[in-house]
């Protein structure tokens, strides 16, 4: 009898514990339905790599953004640093929506109603 009011007594403090931790943790994040845009998507990947090599020469960005009022997609400056600005939008299957110049810049973000969310890949040592 003492043994099942413990496991009883037991059962009543582990449960609600384990609820609150089950109903607290974080949801995982996914954009264009991958948990890691830059390893899921093979095109995205590809560009990375590309970028990769030419680390040092030029500062490239990839964003992860929201588009046309909630298409997920990604705003990517291939040259940070360099003289003239220039960014491209893909969805996310690749496909080059948009290309940004600086004199397109910012009433093609608000055209596009492009909303940066967050950085998510940088070839940049020196990023803060």
């Amino acid at each position: 009898m003492k043994k099942r009011i413990l496991i009883l007594a037991a059962l009543i403090f582990l449960i609600p514990i384990g609820l609150f931790f089950y109903c607290t943790k974080e949801p995982e994040e996914k954009v264009c339905n991958v948990k890691n845009p830059i390893k899921d998507l093979p095109w995205l990947c590809e560009l990375v790599n590309q970028y990769k090599k030419e680390e040092g020469s030029t500062n490239s960005y990839i964003y992860q953004c929201i588009y046309n009022n909630g298409m997920e997609g990604f705003y990517i400056e291939p040259c940070g640093n360099c003289t003239t600005y220039e960014a491209y939008l893909y969805n996310c299957s690749g496909d080059k929506l948009l290309q940004i110049r600086e004199r397109d810049y910012p009433g093609i973000l608000n055209e596009w109603n492009i909303e940066i969310k967050k950085l998510i890949w940088t070839n940049t040592k020196n990023y803060y």
